[in-house]
């Protein structure tokens, strides 16, 4: 994510549609957790922590994203 981010900044990408492109993914791989926990038939307590452990990943790869993005904009 932080290889990412600083990529998007040397090509010239607004901090703005970076974020927008990493939202779009975050959607994404959380319509994938809540399929998975669909399939593997997951009980309640089971769907959530794999969706909280999910979240907490996403948003260390949010932090990682601009923190790659603002060292390369320095």
């Amino acid at each position: 994510a932080a290889q990412y981010g600083r990529r998007a900044a040397a090509l010239g990408a607004s901090l703005s549609a970076t974020l927008e492109a990493f939202v779009r993914f975050r959607g994404a791989f959380t319509a994938e957790l809540a399929a998975i926990a669909r399939r593997r038939r997951l009980d309640t307590r089971e769907a959530t922590a794999l969706l909280v452990e999910g979240e907490g990943a996403v948003d260390r790869l949010l932090v990682a994203l601009t923190s790659g993005y603002t060292a390369e904009r320095s």
